[in-house]
């Protein structure tokens, strides 16, 4: 099988999912239509100078050298339509009566949402009509692609994979020193409200007085200018709270290690990878409804607590339970990890061969019927 995935930039945790699926023999090529932006790269991805074999940065336009010349015999991966090339691409394959498929995350809720709901519509007809069928990053995203008006059977899930921790991968050194004997919770991320972190910070110090044994660390790129490091420091909050500041994606793992419960109290996260990253690591979760990956990597009771989206008392709760019982985020932490082989680059090469062999099977039976 020859496919061609197209995507806007290289990232740190698809290179394990992509090595699968060449093992598991699909002649795969990726095209990449962008380069990391700024921002990431504050959070410490890598520029991606230079990239694997098949792997080729194109410019975001229909020509024959961003096509291949043997375009017409493979499947595209397109991921998304929100941008002019991704609609055309679309378009050109279907009009070329070339195999494709879609492949994204939820749309963003509220009012973003509606206002591109005819955009939605206009796109949901055409994966109907021509494409193989749509990949859907998790069970939120098959739901939002019912809404768009994609048929059930045009519909599969496909997550994204847990990326490779090395079991030899050493504590962060900062965190270590920070947390000495106490345990930890651990926010990974962009250190802006739309990952929560204003809600994280009132639910620590809602627990603070009881949480003697915990420390709150946040790793990531502080967009806040500092007010919230601020707002720790006047509570008097600040020895239990450490702003890491940026780690670089190859280094995560290290401060992972040096943390007991993963948070990720997003108002709004596609998926959020890093709780398949914490998963692999071993670490119990507490996520937000509003994260994708909660729905799938989190089973409430057994290895974590899914919380209200912008909810301090929700979060606080969750919280509590690790503080009053550390054991209990050992025990979860344990099952996280049986949890993340769910969903291992091994297991997503499988889903995703068998989705497009299930799509190119009925279409197969509906060309059938038309002849």
């Amino acid at each position: 099988m020859k496919v061609t995935l197209w995507t806007v930039v290289p990232n740190h945790y698809q290179g394990p999912f992509l090595a699968a699926l060449r093992d598991a023999g699909i002649d795969l090529r990726v095209n990449y239509y962008g380069r990391v932006r700024p921002e990431r790269l504050r959070l410490g991805w890598d520029a991606f100078e230079t990239l694997p074999p098949g792997e080729r940065y194109v410019k975001p336009e229909l020509s024959q050298e961003t096509l291949g010349d043997d375009w017409r015999g493979r499947i595209h991966v397109v991921p998304g339509y929100g941008q002019r090339f991704l609609r055309s691409l679309a378009i050109f394959f279907s009009k070329a009566g070339a195999q494709w498929a879609h492949w994204s995350e939820p749309a963003h809720p509220g009012w973003q949402w509606y206002a591109a709901y005819p955009l939605r519509r206009w796109y949901a007809r055409l994966v109907n009509r021509y494409a193989l069928g749509a990949f859907a990053i998790g069970e939120a995203a098959c739901r939002d692609f019912a809404r768009w008006g994609v048929r059930a059977e045009k519909t599969a899930i496909l997550t994204y994979s847990n990326p490779a921790i090395p079991s030899n991968t050493q504590p962060d050194s900062l965190c270590e020193r920070f947390r000495g004997r106490r345990n930890a919770f651990l926010f990974v991320g962009s250190i802006e409200p739309r990952k929560g972190v204003d809600v994280l910070l009132r639910a620590f110090a809602c627990i603070a007085g009881t949480a003697e044994g915990w420390a709150l660390i946040l790793a990531g790129d502080d967009r806040s200018a500092g007010k919230y490091q601020r707002g720790i420091a006047a509570q008097g909050l600040g020895r239990h709270v450490l702003f890491r500041g940026p780690v670089a994606a190859s280094a995560i793992g290290s401060v992972l290690r040096s943390a007991q419960v993963l948070v990720l109290p997003s108002r709004f996260d596609g998926w959020g990878v890093v709780l398949n990253e914490a998963a692999v690591a071993g670490l119990a979760l507490i996520a937000s409804d509003r994260c994708g990956a909660a729905y799938h990597l989190i089973h409430p009771g057994r290895n974590g607590f899914r919380v209200r989206a912008g909810s301090v008392e929700s979060l606080a709760a969750a919280m509590a339970a690790y503080a009053a019982n550390p054991e209990l985020a050992v025990k979860h932490g344990a099952e996280s990890a049986r949890i993340s082989a769910e969903y291992s680059p091994e297991q997503n090469a499988k889903r995703f061969l068998a989705g497009l062999e299930a799509w190119q099977a009925l279409k197969s039976v509906s060309n059938a019927r038309r002849d």
